[in-house]
């Protein structure tokens, strides 16, 4: 049902599957030129360019929709769910999974397309490693999402803690430039967030930059950290139930 929904407004999904392509293949485009004719020019450790590919792709995979939750709420159709044999988190995630394959699979086909021109590969040992910390991340700012949408029990509108969480979060994870170029300072407060082990740790893991204790480290902080939003979110949701009402449906 979610790849039929997905799938129905044929053109939109056309449209937004050719934006989340260009918009990523701009982003390596406007590195490579940057740094010149040599799109796998060494900058700190790593290519600028693998990077922000890399870290685009595992940004649309990992994404995930506070408002679809958030509606339910404010509309009353939460009560619908509640009445219904499922797990209301769990069907969400499934209804998000059609738009995460898709990504994967246009991530692929992305790296391998621009490997064949630049010789860029990944192993498949960090390949393995790569897919495991995306599986996590994507679990972590599901449930982040879920932690948004579950404000709406008692505010009106929460755009503005997803705009102040991610918005912010873009900063620590790497999105936006990678953290080994940012000032010591927010450096190590990005250790303290989990925004670092969305998106900037698998990318090193991707790009074979992390040794073996590094990496049992970052796995062990990301599991952390979705077992906590995990926890906060049955809290949240299970307080907002208790006194949610609605009326005539």
């Amino acid at each position: 049902m979610g790849f039929q929904q997905f799938l129905e407004y044929r053109l939109n999904f056309v449209w937004s599957t050719a934006g989340a392509v260009i918009s990523t293949l701009i982003l390596y485009l406007f590195w490579t030129a940057i740094l010149g004719s040599n799109p796998s020019h060494i900058v700190s450790g790593f290519s600028l360019g693998n990077y922000y590919l890399l870290i685009s792709i595992i940004g649309a995979i990992t994404f995930s929709n506070f408002r679809p939750m958030a509606d339910d709420i404010w509309e009353g159709n939460l009560a619908i769910d509640l009445l219904r044999p499922y797990n209301y988190v769990f069907k969400h995630f499934l209804f998000e999974l059609p738009y995460k394959i898709t990504r994967l699979v246009l991530g692929i086909t992305l790296i391998l397309l621009i490997g064949s021109f630049t010789g860029f590969k990944i192993s498949f040992f960090n390949g393995i490693l790569l897919f495991i910390s995306v599986a996590l991340a994507t679990g972590v700012k599901f449930y982040l999402a879920f932690l948004i949408a579950g404000l709406a029990f008692w505010f009106k509108r929460v755009h503005g803690f997803n705009f102040l969480i991610f918005n912010s979060g873009a900063l620590f994870s790497g999105e936006l430039i990678p953290l080994v170029f940012l000032p010591p300072a927010i450096d190590a407060i990005s250790h303290y967030l989990p925004f670092r082990y969305l998106a900037y740790f698998p990318v090193q893991l991707g790009l074979g930059q992390l040794a073996t204790r590094q990496s049992f480290l970052g796995f062990a902080i990301l599991i952390l950290w979705l077992a906590l939003v995990v926890v906060l979110n049955k809290l949240i949701w299970a307080k907002g139930i208790a006194q949610f009402e609605a009326s005539g449906r």
